[in-house]
């Protein structure tokens, strides 16, 4: 079955766990139940689908551009401004 589903973006963390062939639509922010904010980004997937890990990197407003960047396999999904800790992340996947 297609549905939406939301994946939480860990510190950190370099990859996310979803239903393999997942494709990534958008990234913004949320609050979590205690109030702290977290990074999101929502797939279209088939559920009966395997997982896989799915690679995704999010880079702060003038951070620089990793390496592994320039050999064009990192894919732009969104820009998440967190207005209310004055931060702009911008999120990339492969």
């Amino acid at each position: 079955m297609k549905v939406i589903h939301k994946f939480t973006l860990f510190p950190g963390t370099p990859a996310v766990s979803m239903p393999a062939g997942a494709k990534l639509l958008s990234a913004d922010y949320q609050e979590d139940r205690s109030g702290q904010l977290e990074v999101r980004v929502w797939a279209l997937v088939e559920t009966d689908n395997e997982h896989e890990m799915r690679r995704v990197r999010v880079l702060l407003t003038g951070e620089p551009i990793p390496e592994d960047f320039k050999s064009g396999e990192w894919e732009f999904l969104d820009t998440v401004n967190m207005r209310p800790i004055g931060i702009v992340l911008h999120v990339f996947y492969q």
